[in-house]
């Protein structure tokens, strides 16, 4: 199984720089404003997605902790089983004690 979260804003196309013609400063449109992060936590296998968490804002240790202990681990198996290994990257959030 695997675990990796990735995050978005709702308006993917605000961009934070502009072009103009050389020696012509380019001027704002529309307001270059930052709109709100939505971040989701999936776990999958090659049979596709298990579960997922889908939050505002960003996931900490703790919840990313909470996720793992009230979702992920009651669908795992002994090892060698089908779903007995859960691989993830080095994110400081999965290097917790309790990971």
């Amino acid at each position: 199984m695997f675990v990796d979260e990735s995050a978005a804003n709702e308006c993917p196309a605000d961009r934070k720089y502009g072009w103009a013609p050389l020696g012509i400063t380019p001027t704002v449109v529309q307001p270059l404003a930052r709109t709100e992060r939505w971040s989701v936590l999936p776990v999958y296998s090659d049979a596709g997605f298990l579960d997922w968490d889908i939050i505002k804002g960003g996931f900490t240790m703790e919840l990313f902790n909470e996720f793992i202990e009230l979702e992920v681990l009651p669908m795992c198996t002994p090892y060698p089983g089908p779903r007995s290994i859960l691989v993830m990257d080095n994110t400081p959030i999965h290097r917790s004690e309790a990971v």
